[in-house]
Parts: structure tokens; C-alpha cells; sequence
């Protein structure tokens, strides 16, 4: 039915990581789907950011996505074979709007550069040491399972390549000393 993208962090604040996915237009809802979770290390959370849905992202490496993310026809007539309402649509079509304006506004106007900067202002958040991203497309449910994989790197890594060329099912989480990382 719709993709979603899930911000993992071990941020203890969730008051202040609530805040600033707020200023990004963004919400924080906590989620629990058992495929993340068994990803999860001790003292992390899951997390849904989107006020809708992520549909038309370019994270996840999604084939009929990323040859024309600008392009919304075809994933408007998607959305209207899925039964979706014409508000629905409407509220969809405006939160994509509204975060690809918030992409914009961090002056990029990529939104590798809006995770990437997301990530980068969640580890700045106290006891922040973990921030990671998963996209996966949900059919019925959130708590549906699917094969998801991990992959821990350092902020001194190549981050931007991780995320730039990240797959659907795939949880990267970007850790700010090695200290912090989990041991294999």
C-alpha cells in the first residue's frame, strides 16, 4: 500500500527528537514493527516520521521511483487503483509537497541532503550516539514481517554513499564514535 521510512536512534530525549522532526514538519510516532525490532540493539527505538505516508521517496533505492521522483501521476493513479480517497490523496499529495519544501528550505533541495542532515541533528540530541534510516513498502499492516538486514557505519565513513545507495529493507544507522557501535 504506501511506503513508509522508520528513524531508529537511541536518542533518550523524546521530547527533543519530537521537537526537531516537528521543525522539519515531520512527526514522531513511536512504532514497534517485529521485523525492525529484531534489528534493534539495547536502548533503541523505532520510529514512523511520515504525517501520512513516504510514497515518492528516493530512499531505498526504488527502481520505479527514482528514474522520476518528481513525477506524481503514475503513483496518483496507483494510489486511486488502491481504493485510496480523493482527501486522502489530497492530504497525501500535501505532505509530499510539504516535505519536499522542507527539503528545500535546508537550502539542497535533495532529499538525500534532508536525511542526511536529520541524521546528522539527531546525534547532536542528548545521548544521542545512533541514528539510522529503513524504508520498506507496507502492504496490509504495520506489523507485517519482511526480510530486513543492518548495516552500522561511523559518521567519519561514507555516509552519504550508505544512504544515497541504501536498499528498500535495509536499516542503516550511523553511529557517531565506534565506541558506541555494537560488537559483531
Amino acid at each position: 500500500m504506501c511506503h513508509y521510512i522508520s528513524l531508529v536512534t537511541n536518542c533518550t530525549d523524546e521530547t527533543q527528537l519530537k521537537a526537531l522532526l516537528h521543525k522539519h514538519d515531520r512527526k514522531l510516532t513511536p512504532d514497534d514493527n517485529p521485523s525492525i525490532q529484531k534489528l534493534l540493539v539495547k536502548g533503541e527505538r523505532q520510529y514512523l516520521t511520515a504525517r501520512h505516508c513516504d510514497c515518492g521517496t528516493e530512499l531505498g533505492n526504488i527502481p520505479y521511483l527514482t528514474k522520476q521522483p518528481k513525477d506524481v501521476s503514475k503513483l496518483t493513479a496507483a494510489k486511486v487503483r488502491q481504493g485510496w480517497s480523493k482527501a486522502k490523496i489530497e492530504r497525501w499529495l500535501k505532505d509530499r509537497k510539504s516535505t519536499q519544501g522542507s527539503v528545500a528550505s535546508e537550502g539542497s533541495g535533495d532529499e538525500f541532503d534532508f536525511w542526511l542532515n536529520l541524521i546528522r541533528e539527531v546525534h547532536a540530541l542528548p545521548g544521542a550516539t545512533a541514528a539510522g534510516l529503513i524504508v520498506h513498502h507496507y502492504g496490509r499492516s504495520g506489523d507485517e514481517t519482511f526480510d530486513a538486514t543492518r548495516q552500522n557505519i561511523l559518521t567519519r565513513d561514507d555516509v552519504i554513499g550508505a544512504v544515497r545507495n541504501m536498499n528498500q529493507n535495509e536499516l542503516i544507522v550511523v553511529y557517531t564514535q565506534k565506541a558506541a557501535m555494537p560488537r559483531a
